[in-house]
C-alpha cells in the first residue's frame, strides 16, 4: 500500500531541511561537491560513485536514499538527522581523490565503515586492541613470478600466493602449468603501524591428490612507507628459486 503523503517528506523539502548543515555541501567520503545521495543510518551525504559503494555494503551497514528522487518517511528523516553530525569515521577523502577504479573506491569505503562498526558492536575489552587495525590501509597488487621452482613431474608448477599481514590472510588464483605466473590481483589489508608490520607471502604449488608444495616465501617490511606512496617490490624467494614482483601502496586514515 502506498504511504500517505502526510507521512513522507518530498525531495524539495529534504534539500531545504539539509541546507543548514555544512556537511550537505560535499560528499562525506570523497568531498566532491553537491552530493545527490545520503546514507540514513550513517548520517552521510554521498556523491553518485560513493553511493554505489555504500549500496554494495548492504543495508545492514548503510541505508542509501536519493536526495532528488526519493520521498522519505518521517522515520527515515529522523534517522538521518540523528546521525548527520556524527564524526566517528576516519577521513579518506585524500585517498579517494586518487581512485579512478570503482573497486578501489568500494574497498576503501568498506574499510572506512565496517572497521568502525565492527569495533563499536563488540563492546568487549578486545575492542581496544582492535582499534589498532584502522590506522591505515595497505593495497597490494601481486603482479607476477619469474623463473619459479619446478614442482610437477611435467617440469612445470601450478603456483598461487598466500599473503598475510598479522591475522589477515588472502590467496591469489592458481596459475596452471607455468614457472612464470602472471596474477595482477589486488588485495587490501588493515594496517596498524607500518614501522611494525610485515607482509608475508608464501608461494605454493597446487596439487590435487597430495598436500600443496612450498615454492618459497618472501617477507616484506612495511617500514618507511609514506602515505599515498606506491613502491615496486622485486624480491627473491627464500627456500626455492624464483623472483616475486609486487606493487604496494599505503594509505593513512587520518
Amino acid at each position: 500500500m502506498a504511504q500517505s503523503s502526510e507521512h513522507t517528506v518530498i525531495p524539495e523539502k529534504l534539500r531545504s531541511l539539509f541546507a543548514r548543515f555544512p556537511q550537505s555541501k560535499m560528499c562525506s567520503d570523497c568531498s566532491d561537491p553537491d552530493p545527490d545521495w545520503a546514507s540514513l543510518n550513517l548520517g552521510a551525504f554521498l556523491c553518485r560513485r560513493c553511493a554505489g559503494a555504500h549500496r554494495s555494503l548492504g543495508t545492514h551497514i548503510s541505508q542509501v536514499r536519493s536526495l532528488k528522487l526519493d520521498s522519505w518517511t518521517e522515520e527515515e528523516l529522523a534517522l538521518m538527522l540523528e546521525h548527520i553530525e556524527s564524526d566517528q569515521f576516519p577521513d579518506i577523502s585524500g585517498q579517494l581523490k586518487d581512485c579512478s577504479i570503482q573497486t578501489d573506491r568500494n574497498n576503501l569505503i568498506e574499510f572506512k565503515y565496517t572497521g568502525v562498526l565492527k569495533r563499536r558492536s563488540t563492546g568487549s575489552p578486545a575492542a581496544s586492541e582492535q582499534d589498532r587495525f584502522s590506522c591505515g590501509i595497505l593495497k597490494v597488487n601481486v603482479l607476477k613470478g619469474v623463473d619459479m621452482a619446478i614442482k610437477d613431474i611435467e617440469g612445470t608448477s601450478d603456483p598461487y600466493c598466500i599473503l598475510s599481514v598479522g591475522p589477515q590472510k588472502v590467496k591469489t588464483k592458481v596459475k596452471k602449468k607455468t614457472l612464470n605466473p602472471v596474477w595482477n590481483e589486488q588485495f587490501m589489508f588493515n594496517i596498524a603501524d607500518c614501522a611494525a608490520e610485515t607482509l608475508l607471502v608464501h608461494v605454493m604449488d597446487k596439487d590435487l591428490f597430495t598436500n600443496d608444495d612450498s615454492m618459497g616465501t618472501a617477507e616484506i617490511s612495511l617500514k618507511g612507507l609514506q602515505n599515498g606512496e606506491t613502491k615496486h617490490i622485486e624480491t627473491s624467494l627464500v627456500g626455492e628459486p624464483g623472483t616475486l614482483h609486487l606493487d604496494i601502496t599505503y594509505y593513512k586514515l587520518d
